[in-house]
């Protein structure tokens, strides 16, 4: 019984190394796809990929998680929306060492979070946050594994007996509760399970957007899945491609040493037969020798 005082504080520097770590790891990544795939412009030699249409687009993906703003976030209603703004970019300097990779700035990560360690939390590891840009809804829930997050445009209208009329979701049609006062994204569509709940009930039409936020983690987790997917992914499809470019290979050869094969025998006979008309007409020759042999003889 009583009164405790509780204190609480970041550990800014397990932050920090935590973004470290995030940075080192899409580094491992990216320096592999740069070791595959560069070109040696003095040797005018490429590597095993170089060029490769799958791996650039696996590349370029990548490289578009990291640079844009995260899903569902927006950049005047969040303090942080891109990984910049904690100071992650990516080194464009020409023959750096480091270009094409990622480089933090721990200045700009260490004011971040001396202004919002929260935002900077939620731009790595937020995991389907609501928000709402309106006063006349609010997010209310989601479905996980069906809900996708993103940014919904939310439209609405309430009739003069205080009841919502029609609704849409992302331009959709939402199913309306009445008792509840909520609206549900159906089956089928990103908004899939995604309630709001409606706040003004007066009669008029609104507006406005709710948002499920993605943290960069979630996404490129998500993104690693579906580039790693054995049905669907491109990985599956480029080791597919690169499968089927070695069975025609193989065939190829099959139909070579085939052929080869025919060809070898083909000239054997034809060498045998050679050789027996040779050896005929060397029997001739000798055989006439020999009767020019008698006749000079007498």
């Amino acid at each position: 019984t009583g009164t405790t005082t509780v204190t609480t504080a970041v550990d800014t520097e397990a932050v920090k190394e935590n973004v470290r770590d995030f940075v080192d790891k899409v580094n491992v990544v990216r320096s592999y796809i740069l070791d595959i795939t560069k070109f040696n412009t003095t040797s005018q030699e490429g590597s095993i990929l170089t060029g490769n249409y799958g791996v650039q687009l696996i590349s370029t993906q990548l490289k578009d998680l990291v640079a844009t703003k995260g899903t569902g976030f927006d950049y005047n209603e969040d303090v942080v929306s891109v990984l910049a703004q904690v100071g992650i970019t990516t080194d464009a300097t020409e023959d750096s060492v480091t270009r094409g990779l990622l480089v933090l700035d721990e200045d700009v990560l260490d004011e971040a979070l001396a202004t919002d360690p929260d935002a900077v939390a939620q731009i790595f590891a937020a995991d389907f946050i609501g928000a709402s840009n309106s006063s006349d809804f609010s997010y209310y829930s989601h479905i996980d594994g069906l809900t996708k997050a993103g940014t919904y445009s939310v439209n609405y209208t309430v009739d003069g007996s205080g009841n919502i009329s029609g609704a849409t979701i992302n331009g959709h049609a939402a199913t309306i509760d009445n008792t509840t006062h909520e609206i549900t994204g159906v089956h089928g569509y990103d908004e899939g399970g995604l309630v709001v709940k409606i706040t003004n009930l007066t009669a008029g039409s609104y507006n406005g957007e709710v948002r499920l936020k993605q943290g960069k983690a979630g996404q490129l987790a998500e993104a690693l899945k579906d580039i790693t997917s054995s049905t669907s992914g491109p990985l599956h499809i480029l080791e597919d491609n690169y499968q089927d470019i070695m069975d025609n290979i193989d065939k190829k050869i099959e139909r070579e040493n085939t052929r080869i094969t025919n060809l070898e025998e083909h000239m054997r006979e034809r060498y045998s037969r050679l050789d027996a008309v040779l050896g005929n007409y060397n029997n001739i020759s000798n055989s006439l020798s020999s009767s020019i042999a008698q006749l000079s003889s007498k």
